[in-house]
């Protein structure tokens, strides 16, 4: 969280996008705690307690990212952090690509 926390909080100042968040098994007060010193990027954050949004999402190399289009279709799954992903050009071509209506 703390390595890709910078990307997140540049990402959504964005107006073309929406992040959202999913406390992992984390408590609720620590993840309070967390983004109250390091900033908010978040328009929501769900809780997972039990890590059952993670088993259905088939996550497995957390953190993961899920470009998800305005139909609320996954369009691309990121698996581990951001930064890679931003550096190689992979995250903004896939975000590119979520923006376009599915053939």
């Amino acid at each position: 969280c703390r390595e890709e926390h910078p990307l997140l909080l540049a990402l959504a100042k964005r107006s073309d996008i929406h992040i959202y968040g999913v406390n992992n098994k984390d408590a609720t007060e620590d993840a309070k705690k967390f983004l109250t010193e390091f900033g908010n990027p978040f328009a929501a954050i769900a809780a997972d307690k039990a890590g059952r949004a993670t088993i259905d999402l088939v996550a497995y190399g957390l953190p993961e990212t899920f470009i998800v289009d305005g139909n609320g279709i996954i369009r691309f799954k990121i698996i581990g952090g951001l930064g890679a992903s931003m550096a190689d050009g992979t995250f903004t071509a896939e975000l590119a690509k979520a923006s376009h209506p599915i053939n």
